[in-house]
C-alpha cells in the first residue's frame, strides 16, 4: 500500500505515468513494480515507463512517455520548471502534437539544450538553445511554436511540398517571425541569402496561401460578392477621378503605343487609390482561409447529398 501511495503521488502529475528511475529514487524496487504490474495496478507502456491502469489514456501517451524518458530520474514538474527547459518536442513530432500537416511523428524528435546520447532508435535529438519565444505547450508538453516548427522542418531539408502541409494548417501565423527564422535558410533553398521573406512567399505559394491563390479560391464562393461589395464601398469617386487624370497625363508622354509603358502607367495610377493600398494581414488571411474552407466543405456536403436525395425521391415514386 505504501508503494501505491508513493506512485500515486507521482502519476497524478505525470499523465498517470511513472518511470522506473523515479520509483527507485523513492525506495520502490524494480521487483515491486513488476509485481504491481502483475496484480493489474500498473501497465508497462514503454521501456522504463509504467502507467496507472486507472488513469485515462490518450493518443499522445507514447510521446509523453518518450519525453519522460529523456530525463527519467526527474519528475515532469521539476523539468517543466527549468529555465531554460531541458527538452521540447520539435520537428515532425511537433507538427503531429500541434495538429499541423500529415507528417509521420516517429522517431520522436526532441530539441535539447545540451548533447544527449541514446541507443533507442525511437528517439532522436536536435541540440540547440531553447529560447522561451520558440516554445509553447500542448497536452502538457513543451513544444516548438508553429513558426519554429516550420523553420526546423525546412532546416532539416524536408521537401518543401511537405512543409507546406504544416503551413496550410497553421491558422494564427506570425509571418514576420517566420520570415526571420527562415532567413538563414534562404540561400540554400535557391533564394538570395538572408531573404527569408522570399522563401516564405514560396512556401505560401505552394500552400496556396498567397494573395493570388486566395483570390482564386474566394472567387468561386459567395464570399467573392461580399468582398467586392466592401471594396467598392471603399472607393472614393474623387480619388478615382484623380487617378484617371494621372493615367491620362501619363499617356500624353507616350508618343507611340507601348504596351509595357501603358501597363505601367495604368498600374501607377491605380496604386494611388486607397482601395489598392490595403495590406492582407495575418488576421484577414486567416479569416479568408477559414471562410473559404467552410464554404468548400458546405458545397462538398451538398454535392454528396444530392445523389442520395434523388435516389430517395425515386424510391418514393416507385
Amino acid at each position: 500500500m505504501h508503494a501505491l501511495k508513493v506512485l500515486g503521488d507521482l502519476t497524478a502529475s505525470q499523465w498517470g505515468m511513472v518511470t522506473t528511475a523515479q520509483a527507485v529514487v523513492r525506495g520502490i524496487t524494480r521487483l515491486q513494480l513488476s509485481r504491481l504490474a502483475e496484480d493489474g495496478h500498473l501497465e508497462r507502456i514503454a521501456y522504463g515507463i509504467y502507467r496507472d491502469t486507472g488513469a485515462p489514456s490518450d493518443r499522445y501517451d507514447s510521446l509523453k512517455a518518450a519525453w519522460l524518458s529523456v530525463d527519467p530520474r526527474r519528475t515532469a514538474l521539476e523539468r517543466l520548471s527549468d529555465k531554460p527547459l531541458d527538452a521540447a518536442v520539435s520537428g515532425a513530432t511537433a507538427s503531429y502534437l500541434l495538429g499541423l500537416g500529415d507528417l509521420v511523428p516517429e522517431p520522436y524528435e526532441f530539441t535539447v539544450s545540451k548533447r544527449r546520447q541514446t541507443q533507442r532508435t525511437e528517439l532522436t535529438f536536435r541540440v540547440r538553445p531553447l529560447p522561451p519565444d520558440a516554445l509553447t505547450r500542448r497536452e502538457g508538453l513543451p513544444v516548438t511554436t508553429p513558426e519554429q516548427t516550420i523553420a526546423d522542418l525546412v532546416e532539416a531539408r524536408l521537401d518543401l511540398s511537405l512543409v507546406t502541409g504544416v503551413l496550410s494548417d497553421t491558422e494564427a501565423l506570425d509571418s514576420v517571425k517566420l520570415a526571420e527564422l527562415l532567413s538563414p535558410l534562404a540561400g540554400r533553398n535557391g533564394f538570395e541569402r538572408g531573404d527569408g521573406g522570399a522563401l516564405l512567399a514560396e512556401l505560401e505559394r505552394l500552400a496556396h496561401r498567397d494573395v493570388d491563390s486566395l483570390a482564386k479560391a474566394v472567387s468561386s464562393t459567395p464570399l467573392a460578392k461580399r468582398v467586392a461589395e466592401e471594396y467598392l464601398r471603399g472607393i472614393d469617386p474623387e480619388a478615382v477621378a484623380q487617378a484617371m487624370q494621372t493615367f491620362r497625363d501619363s499617356l500624353a508622354h507616350i508618343p507611340t503605343l507601348d504596351t509595357e509603358k501603358f501597363r505601367q502607367a495604368f498600374e501607377d495610377a491605380m496604386a494611388r487609390l486607397p482601395i489598392f493600398q490595403l495590406v492582407l494581414d495575418d488576421r484577414t488571411r486567416k479569416q479568408i482561409i477559414n471562410m473559404t474552407e467552410q464554404m468548400r466543405r458546405s458545397q462538398r456536403a451538398t454535392t454528396k447529398a444530392e445523389p442520395a436525395k434523388r435516389y430517395d425521391e425515386g424510391q418514393g415514386a416507385s
